[in-house]
């Protein structure tokens, strides 16, 4: 059931990598305000643009959140997403309400290989700085974060994706692409409606 236009929920999407794509992602996402009734502001990370810092990066993001309309948002992070929403999570807690990761590399900086950190040398500085960040939160804000993640992913595996005291849930077996491009085009799966609904209107 689609939630109605009075209780439209604000949603910033936070993409992994293959820029290429993100033509794909928008279209997609525009369907969620028919869908689930939420309104997307996406936020372009160019995780293949090896001149721009995690910190350029990050910037971007924080001025997209600062623009919500009401000052409220839930952020939806992707695969290499994952580490920018824990910070924008961590860092602004006045904005984002709940955090919800979708086959995140939401930890696990060190386990970024070299060809992953030549060609997308932003990813390994955020993952770490999400993980500093994340290690001084408080945990009954832990329990506003939800990270999805398949058994199936052979790209980020649960350690990867999950996060402690949060709440970690299983979507399903299938691989890392085909899980994330699921819930792009129907976002009403596994109860994702429910969970990106936010309490602040």
């Amino acid at each position: 059931m689609r939630l109605s236009r009075r209780s439209t929920n604000q949603v910033v999407y936070v993409p992994g990598v293959g820029g290429s794509f993100d033509w794909l992602r928008r279209l997609a996402l525009w369907t969620w305000w028919l869908q689930i009734g939420a309104k997307v502001h996406f936020a372009s990370m160019n995780w293949d643009d090896a001149a721009e810092t995690a910190e350029q990066k990050y910037e971007r993001l924080v001025g997209i959140l600062r623009k919500v309309p009401n000052g409220k948002c839930v952020v939806v992070a992707e695969s290499a997403g994952g580490g920018m929403g824990v910070r924008a999570f961590s860092e602004l807690p006045e904005i984002v309400t709940k955090l919800v990761t979708v086959c995140g590399k939401n930890r696990g900086a060190s386990s970024i290989t070299a060809p992953y950190d030549t060609r997308y040398p932003a990813l390994k500085s955020a993952v770490m700085r999400a993980e500093q960040e994340f290690s001084d939160l408080d945990h009954s804000r832990k329990k506003s974060i939800t990270c999805l993640y398949s058994p199936g992913d052979m790209l980020l595996r649960s350690h990867d994706t999950t996060l402690p005291d949060c709440h970690n849930l299983s979507i399903g077996h299938e691989g890392h692409g085909r899980t994330i491009w699921k819930l792009l085009l129907m976002p009403r799966s596994h109860s994702f409606a429910k969970i990106v609904k936010s309490d602040i209107q």
